[in-house]
Order: structure tokens, then C-alpha cells, then sequence
């Protein structure tokens, strides 16, 4: 299986954007890039959001979806979503990191495709 990561440009987001900065496969409960997801093992997804800080002074939600593809097949295996509640604050940048768990195992040949 064939990991693909999502990397954000090295601008911070504008004050109005939202902007997923690094997106990526972990063995699971680990910080450690994985080298392939074993379609029999648990692992998960890390992201890196920044929030620009007049869109934080109106948000109160976010929320990630992610999904397991079969490339070859157009097939989504697994999905899953993360994120939560959050407070708005006055003219501050929000930076998380947010982490969703794939317990279960992928069906064999899924390829990940993160978007």
C-alpha cells in the first residue's frame, strides 16, 4: 500500500483561511510516519490546522473527514471524522493537531488517498 501525504505551503493561513499545514499515516499512538499501512494493522492519520485569526473570532466547530481510497478502484475502504467544539478568540491564530484513529484493518489492496 501506497501512503500519500498532504503538505501546506510554508505561508501561514490569511486571517480569513483555514489551511490543513501537514497531513499524515502513523503507526498507531505514535508520532512516526508509517511506511505503509498494512491493510491488517491499526493506524492514524495526524493533521496540522492553522485557523487565520478573523475566521477563529467565528468559528465554533471544526471538523476533519478523511478517507481510506482504493485508487485503482474509486473505492473508499475506510472514513472517519475528527475535530470538535472549539471557543472563538480575538485576533489569535489557532494552531491544532488533530489525530484520527483507522482501528480497524483496510481491506486488502486499499491504497490511501488523504484529502
Amino acid at each position: 500500500m501506497k501512503i500519500i501525504t498532504l503538505e501546506g505551503n510554508d505561508m501561514p493561513a490569511g486571517v480569513w483561511d483555514g489551511e490543513i499545514k501537514l497531513l499524515y499515516a502513523v503507526d498507531a499512538g505514535t508520532f512516526f510516519a508509517a511506511d505503509t499501512v498494512d491493510s491488517a494493522t491499526p493506524f492514524d492519520v495526524i493533521a496540522n490546522v492553522e485557523i487565520g485569526a478573523r475566521l477563529n473570532e467565528n468559528v465554533n466547530r471544526q471538523d476533519l473527514f478523511l478517507g481510506v481510497q482504493n485508487v485503482s478502484q474509486g473505492v473508499i475502504k475506510a472514513s472517519t471524522t475528527v475535530g470538535g467544539a472549539l471557543a472563538p478568540e480575538v485576533n489569535t491564530d489557532r494552531n491544532e493537531e488533530l489525530r484520527a484513529n483507522f482501528a480497524h484493518p483496510v481491506a486488502a489492496g486499499a491504497t490511501t488517498a488523504m484529502s
